[in-house]
């Protein structure tokens, strides 16, 4: 009796237990799916892209266009730099010549008083060295000023050959006035020169003639130059460069 009582109560066991509520459902969540296929780097501005490498876009200021103009102008600077260097060392050369074929302590000059001899023979040791050193300071720094530049370009470092040539500036502006120096004094000696070998009183007449024409292209010189001055590096004063 025991026994059949024990298992009914076990058969019905499950019923007599409290009963519980039922589980809430779950919500569902919204899930965001990104645009970024990859979904584990943030979303970037959108970028003209390749296979391999990404591409910038320039900035509005700055286009292709006006970065190889740049270039170009850059490269034209420097051409003017080695033709400068370039007639700076024919000038050197021939003073050089000329001094050497050049005799100052014989001559043609016997006759002339020997205040006169040294002063023919000073104007022509100071035309001739000034001449000669000029060339040589304008040929030396515009060779360097072109060949560091060069390779500045060469290596890609456009910023760093703009930086190089803005801190030699003053060193160019030196040279073009050694340049000028050489120039004008190589058209003082040069009569000179002939002074020294002519006779009698043709001498003069070549010396008064060669002083004139050296003062009228003097003075054309000045007024070329008084030009740029005007024109074109007051124009590149104004915008900075």
């Amino acid at each position: 009796m025991q026994t059949a009582v024990l298992l009914a109560v076990g058969f019905h066991a499950p019923l007599l237990r409290p009963l519980q509520p039922p589980p809430l459902p779950v919500p569902r969540q919204h899930v965001t799916v990104p645009l970024n296929p990859r979904g584990t780097t943030p979303l970037l501005p959108p970028l003209r892209t390749t296979r391999n490498f990404v591409v910038r876009r320039p900035k509005p200021s700055m286009s292709l266009a006006a970065a190889a103009f740049d270039l170009t102008r850059t490269r034209v600077r420097l051409e003017s730099y080695g033709s400068s260097a370039v007639v700076a060392a024919l000038l050197m050369n021939a003073a050089l010549r000329l001094y050497s074929s050049t005799d100052i302590d014989g001559g043609q000059t016997d006759d002339l008083p020997e205040w006169a001899r040294h002063l023919i023979k000073s104007l022509f040791t100071v035309a001739v060295s000034v001449s000669v050193l000029g060339g040589t300071y304008a040929t030396v720094v515009n060779c360097l000023c072109g060949v560091y530049a060069k390779t500045a370009l060469g290596l890609g470092l456009n910023e760093q050959c703009l930086e190089y040539l803005a801190r030699t500036r003053t060193f160019r502006a030196t040279s073009f006035q050694c340049f000028v120096a050489s120039l004008v004094s190589f058209t003082i000696s040069f009569p000179l020169s002939l002074f020294y070998k002519t006779k009698g009183s043709a001498r003069w007449l070549i010396l008064g003639a060669g002083a004139l024409i050296t003062i009228m292209m003097v003075k054309d010189w000045i007024t070329i130059l008084g030009l740029a001055n005007a024109i074109v590096y007051k124009a590149r004063a104004s915008l900075g460069t």
